[in-house]
Parts: structure tokens; sequence; C-alpha cells
């Protein structure tokens, strides 16, 4: 029983996974649509291109400004965009809010020029629930595909898993590609290298001295990412413990059931039978007269109550002879007397 609840469990930790995964996958692939869709904008494009010009100072605040509403215009959509920043091709920033975030410029272009155009995600390296989705942006006029900027946007994972969904204390829900942890729900959880892990599946592992069911599922929209779903190994020990422990008592409180009811029916076959065995007794003594106090012992009509029956009839017809004979030879002796 322990084994199968086991198994029970692992079941629901790898479902709800697999729930899990698909909920964030597809809120990341909506994400990387908006992405795409900033990158190509007519008023991005005419714009970020402007900016390699030399022009009036009108003419480029003008730029900088139909930009910072488009990203204005992008982030009030979701509540877990925490900032976005555009850089020209020059490397020029231009962001809506950037909240003290590190410049990283060589780094973004760097992923961004191996991208080719493609969204590509980023751990935030300050914090394990910041992930960065990082784009070049390329002319799409008469498909010249040249580079002319890179779009950022940091995502805050917090509000988002946990405006789509809804985790136990107990359970860590984890973003890993290749070495790098995009997201953690808990902060202080250090987890190892996560490139072993393909395809879906559940093992019991030990990180840190301890044992976890790490149940693993990797993204089907890309490749290098494995979402993960971390559950103490104590919890299922303790939970498969308390289960054993009531059936147990379950088990002992069914056999004192059965040894009481075994022993109440063994009591109601063996006293009758105790019974009439000391009847024979008493007739074999020469006591005819018990007859009359069977009429009320065992009147049920299975086995043990037709032999009493049975022996009961017996006696009444031995004393009717004997009161038969009684009489006449009282009849006889008075005839002889006579």
């Amino acid at each position: 029983m322990a084994n199968v609840y086991e198994r029970l469990i692992y079941s629901e930790t790898a479902e709800v996974l697999n729930l899990t995964s698909s909920t964030v996958a597809n809120e990341l692939r909506r994400i990387e649509e908006l992405s795409f869709e900033i990158s190509t904008n007519p008023v991005i494009q005419s714009n970020i291109y402007q900016f390699e010009e030399k022009g009036a100072e009108y003419t480029s605040y003008k730029n900088r400004e139909n930009v910072r509403n488009v990203l204005e215009q992008s982030m009030q959509r979701e509540r877990y965009y925490y900032s976005m920043l555009m850089y020209n091709a020059v490397g020029d920033s231009y962001s809506t809010v950037t909240y003290n975030l590190a410049p990283q410029y060589n780094t973004f272009l760097q992923h961004a020029s191996k991208a080719e155009g493609r969204n590509v995600w980023l751990s935030g390296k300050e914090n394990d629930r910041m992930l960065i989705s990082l784009r070049e942006v390329r002319e799409v006029n008469n498909v010249r595909l040249r580079h002319l900027g890179i779009l950022v946007m940091w995502i805050d994972m917090e509000r988002l898993v946990s405006g789509l969904l809804d985790f136990s204390r107990d359970k860590l829900f984890m973003i890993v590609q290749r070495d790098n942890i995009l997201y953690s729900s808990k902060d202080d959880f250090i987890f190892e290298s996560a490139t072993d892990y393909s395809g879906k599946g559940f093992e019991i592992r030990d990180i840190h001295g301890d044992k976890f069911l790490v149940a693993y599922l990797a993204s089907k929209y890309y490749p290098d990412i494995v979402y993960l779903n971390i559950l103490p190994y104590e919890i299922i020990a303790e939970n498969t413990a308390r289960l054993r422990n009531t059936m147990l008592l379950f088990f002992l409180i069914m056999l004192l059931i059965v040894l009481f009811i075994s022993r109440k029916t063994s009591s109601s076959i063996t006293r009758p039978l105790a019974s009439l065995l000391e009847k024979i007794r008493q007739v074999q003594l020469g006591n005819f007269e018990i007859s009359t106090s069977l009429h009320n012992e065992n009147p049920n009509m299975d086995e043990t109550g037709q032999l009493h029956r049975n022996f009961r009839i017996m006696l009444e017809k031995i004393n009717e002879v004997f009161q038969e004979n009684y009489h006449k030879q009282l009849v006889i002796q008075e005839t002889e007397y006579m």
C-alpha cells in the first residue's frame, strides 16, 4: 500500500509539473510574440533607424519619444513586465524603466547576434526570479535584415508564476537552462546541473545531503530549458509512514473484530452442545425429569437446535413409556392384592 501511495505521489507530481510547465511555456511564447511584434513595429523600425543619422536635436528627441511610447504601451499590457530597454545599432540605450539594472550591452549583443533574430532567454544573474527576453532588431523593410538594435525585456517571474499558479510552501518550482537557473521559487535553494535531464520523468536525488523527489520535463519549445518540480522526500516519507501506521491500525482493529465475531460464533455453537452433553450425562445417571428444561433451550432451527429438539422428544417418549409401565405395574399389583 505504501509503495502504491508513493507511485501515486510521483505520478501526481509529474502531472502537476506537466500542467505547470505548459502554462508557463505558453506565457513565455506569448512574451516572445510580443517581443517580435515590438521589434517589427513600423514606429520602432523607422525611428530606431534614424538614431544612426545625424540631425536636429528635436528630431532626435521625437525619435526617442516615439520609441519610448511604443515600449511603455507594451509594458502596460502585463504587470509582470519589469523593464524594457532598446539599444540602437551603436549601443545607445532607450529605456522605459531601468530600476538600476546593470548594463550588459556587450553580453546582449553577443547572444543576440548568435540567435540571428530569434528570441533568447537569459537569467537575471543578480536575481533568480528575473528572466530576460533578448531579441535582435533587424530591418524588415525590403527584407534587408540589417542590424538596427537590440530589444531587452526583463520579466518578473515571481509575478508571472504566482499570477498563473498556486504552489504549496513545500514544493519548489524551477526553470533551468543548462547550468543556469532562469527561475527559482526559492532564492536560497541551489540546484546542481540539469544537463542530464531530457524528456520527462522523476527521480530521487541527493541535494546538499538531503533527499528530494525531482520531477523534470524538458520544454518542447526550448530543448535546452528544463522545468523542475522539487519536493522534499522527507514529506513523502512522513506521509508514507503515516499511511502505513493508519493501515496497521486499521488491520489491527479488523483483526480484533474478526476474533470477537469468531469467538461469539464459536460460543454460540459450543455452548448449546455443552449443555446438551450435560443433559445426556444427567440421563445416564437416571434423571429423566430434565425434558421440561429443554423446551426453552436453543429454540433455533439449526443443526444444534434440531439435536436439542430430538433429544427432548426422545426423553418425552421415554417418560411416557415409564409412566405407562408404572401405571400397569400398579394395576397388576392391585389386582394381585385383590
